[in-house]
């Protein structure tokens, strides 16, 4: 683990926010103790005021320069120390704000929100074949249902399928809402049997 200050001590350096970064890399290769301090020391204060700005908490400071010191690392050992310290500060800068927005595909609005493909996905299909036999189902009934003299049954059947109001169908037909589904029902079954149609 390395400290920057170097030389810090909680005692006396009350008004330092230090940066502490592990100098082993997760698949435990060690990182350069003298690369980091030369690529982090010059460009402390900034990395704190990063922290501070996108944050809104400097003591978050050593998250994201341990973050950026790896990224820097991986890609760029052989930089010289200059460069090292502008690279750590921008990388830095973009972890604080993957952190802030919830990662980088959110960053860089690559999320997109579940329901929505869901709905898109789950959206049902027109079947040419399943609404042709349908069709030709309901045809059967109808033509069924007049053969054996039950004309009302026979126009209630396109309103049925509509959805038509209750209202509407107690004006058209002039009796009682229970009345009119009763010999809907009824019509429609003794039809359905006649002419073999099972559902």
């Amino acid at each position: 683990m390395i400290t920057i200050p170097k030389d810090y001590n909680e005692k006396t350096g009350i008004s330092i926010v230090p940066i502490c970064i592990d100098n082993v890399e997760r698949n435990g290769y060690v990182i350069d103790a003298d690369w980091i301090e030369l690529g982090v020391e010059p460009v402390a204060d900034q990395l704190r005021g990063i922290a501070k700005k996108v944050l809104s908490d400097v003591w978050r400071v050593s998250e994201i320069t341990e973050n950026a010191v790896r990224s820097v690392w991986k890609r760029h050992r052989n930089a010289s120390s200059e460069e090292v310290g502008i690279r750590i500060v921008k990388h830095a800068h973009w972890w604080a704000e993957d952190v802030r927005v919830g990662g980088r595909r959110a960053r860089q609005k690559l999320d997109v929100e579940l329901f929505t493909n869901t709905i898109e996905c789950l959206q049902d299909q027109f079947d040419l074949a399943v609404d042709a036999e349908n069709r030709d189902t309901v045809d059967r009934l109808i033509c069924e249902v007049k053969r054996q003299g039950m004309d009302d049954v026979a126009e209630m059947i396109p309103m049925m399928l509509r959805d038509a109001d209750a209202a509407e169908m107690v004006q058209r037909f002039g009796k009682l809402r229970n009345t009119l589904a009763q010999r809907f029902y009824r019509g429609v079954r003794k039809a359905a049997r006649a002419a073999m149609i099972t559902w």
